[in-house]
């Protein structure tokens, strides 16, 4: 009999625990619903009447994420609908993720609420209210994530066990150690190695108003982690190798990791991965990159391509505009911090006097390459170049000299 009662009684507070939990929910939906229709209707005053805290930095984002609501629908761009998923409470704590579509993408806000004697309340951020901790454990990598991620995590995971492996391949390192991923609610993190190798990246949901839905991994993130994959990728297939900043060796350094970020995601700049591209498309695929990457040393410059690949550095087939244009800025770097000696490193010595010249009076912008022309006179090979600077256009001209180029003109 007692046991029975006692029973009962658990069951009903059970019941009311339930219930009660539930009246929270709906009661959060709603207004979450109701913060929607502010937006949708332009409602400013309904809308900052649901927001609170006593910050009043915060107040003033919301008075501009409000207005940046209302320019998105000036725009067109932003379709606001009534589906509010997942909508979790944890006693006076809630968060709800609320639809939107913008420019034909779907998104999700996270939004988070306080439960006042008012009732509910849009509150700030809460970065400790993100769901339990989980993992998903790949063939060569782990990818650590709270649950409020999940459809990131997942959409991530099988990219970067993939890239892992398949971009250790392409350049050359062997037997990649363990890569860690760890998405983290920290929205002023940037992609960062925070362990030889366990790579932090900021949650999307905490970074900005919303975050993809569909696909959960938007194009400029993909790229900005598998350019960090490739950089930790370039390290172990070089050994660390040290690269001095006003040689060749970083022009290439960083062309073959943008280069493999490209190719293991499928998208980038066709004039950023250019010069390495029309190296893979004519003279072996990824072994002949890999080869460049093994000639590497910390002050190379740019005739290590013509010894790895065992051709005179004039008969490559190659797309030489952005290797000029990284001349031209390094003339620019070297003029800047005065450093006069390795600027006419990269002249000719038969052109000291204009050289000079451009010392004294440098661009005032950065040249752009427009076309490279390559012919032989009597001297060897000579690139000239239509060069863009500003509003005004001119003529360059470098020579092949002890195997690699010089400028002349």
């Amino acid at each position: 009999m007692v046991i029975a009662f006692v029973g009962g009684l658990g069951g009903a507070i059970a019941l009311r625990l339930y219930t009660v939990d539930n009246k929270l929910k709906q009661d959060l939906s709603d207004v979450a619903r109701t913060e929607v229709s502010t937006l949708r209707i332009g409602d400013a005053p309904g809308f900052m009447a649901l927001m609170r805290s006593a910050s009043a930095s915060w107040i003033k984002d919301q008075r501009a994420r409000f207005s940046r609501y209302q320019e998105l629908k000036t725009q067109g761009a932003l379709q606001l609908t009534d589906n509010i998923h997942d909508v979790t409470v944890d006693g006076p704590r809630g968060r709800v993720l609320v639809e939107e579509d913008v420019k034909g993408v779907h998104f999700n806000a996270l939004w988070f609420f306080w439960h006042y004697a008012d009732g509910w309340r849009h509150v700030p951020s809460d970065l400790t209210f993100w769901g339990d901790p989980q993992q998903i454990a790949g063939n060569v990598t782990a990818v650590k994530y709270d649950a409020l991620d999940s459809t990131f995590a997942h959409a991530l995971a099988s990219r970067v066990d993939t890239w892992w492996t398949q971009g250790c391949a392409l350049i050359g390192c062997a037997n990649p150690p363990p890569l860690i991923v760890e998405i983290v609610p920290d929205p002023g993190l940037a992609a960062q190695w925070a362990a030889p190798n366990t790579l932090r990246i900021a949650s999307p949901l905490a970074a900005g108003d919303r975050a993809p839905d569909d696909p959960p991994l938007a194009a400029d993130l993909e790229t900005t982690i598998a350019t960090r994959i490739s950089e930790k990728l370039f390290d172990l297939a070089s050994g660390q190798l040290p690269i001095n900043a006003n040689s060749d060796a970083a022009w290439l350094h960083q062309n073959i990791i943008d280069w493999l970020a490209a190719t293991l995601t499928g998208h980038g700049s066709s004039a950023r991965i250019g010069f390495v591209q029309s190296i893979a498309d004519h003279y072996g695929g990824a072994s002949a990159v890999a080869a460049i990457l093994k000639q590497l040393s910390t002050n190379s410059d740019i005739s290590v391509v013509a010894v790895a690949l065992n051709q005179p550095l004039e008969s490559l087939t190659v797309d030489w505009k952005s290797f000029f244009e990284w001349r031209f800025e390094l003339e620019k770097n070297l003029i800047a911090t005065g450093d006069q000696r390795d600027f006419l490193t990269l002249w000719d010595a038969s052109a000291n006097t204009q050289a000079m010249q451009h010392w004294r009076s440098p661009y005032p912008a950065l040249p752009q390459v427009q076309s490279v022309t390559l012919a032989r006179d009597a001297s060897g090979t000579v690139a000239t170049l239509s060069v863009l600077n500003g509003i005004q256009t001119f003529s360059a001209q470098f020579r092949v000299v002890g195997g690699t180029w010089k400028r002349i003109a």
